[in-house]
């Protein structure tokens, strides 16, 4: 006689266990001594785009920062998030408050490299994409000296990031070599 256990809650447990990847499933009957042992796996139907990893247990893909991709199958590009154009003021400690409109475009450089212009007089600054932190998607500006549309350069460095709703950008950044003239930006698209 067959119990409830045997023809009904086995096989669901089974069958659940090898779609999570946490049993070898077979298939055969004892009288014709045949099995094919097949485990079916979430991630091999996954579609992880790049240098993503699948989480079998999770099943998700995992996307490494450092690829430039995000989403559920790590193939949005992170820096997407921040091409626009921002419009706000300019306030430096030094020469004071102007009004900007700022364009943040795609680099050539790699797939994290963004390029800021329209920030004042100055040349266009090349920025790299961090990552989230806080809820904060933020992007760093490396020492790099740029050109002034006056004539001369000068060194320039600082972060930023993007916030809220309306998408809000925040510069922070510093020219010369001391943190005395600092100047931000906050604008919106």
């Amino acid at each position: 006689m067959k119990t409830i256990e045997s023809v009904v809650i086995i096989p669901f447990i089974t069958a659940t266990l090898c779609i999570l990847s946490l049993y070898s499933c077979t298939k055969g009957t004892p009288t014709n001594n045949k099995t094919t042992t097949s485990t079916v796996r979430y991630c091999d139907t996954a579609h992880c785009h790049g240098a993503a990893t699948c989480d079998t247990i999770s099943q998700s893909c995992l996307c490494a920062p450092s690829t430039g991709y995000e989403g559920p199958n790590c193939d949005i590009e992170i820096r997407r998030k921040f091409l626009s154009t921002y419009v706000g003021p300019e306030r430096c400690a030094v020469t004071g408050q102007a009004t900007d409109s700022v364009r943040i475009t795609a680099s050539s450089a790699n797939i994290l490299a963004i390029t800021i212009s329209g920030l004042g007089s100055r040349s266009p600054i090349s920025a790299i994409v961090s990552g989230t932190t806080r809820g904060l998607d933020t992007f760093t500006i490396p020492h790099q000296t740029i050109s002034l549309s006056g004539g001369g350069t000068e060194l320039i460095y600082g972060s930023g990031g993007i916030s809220g709703s309306n998408q809000s950008l925040t510069l922070n950044f510093y020219e010369g070599q001391s943190l005395i003239h600092n100047c931000t930006f906050e604008g919106d698209r």
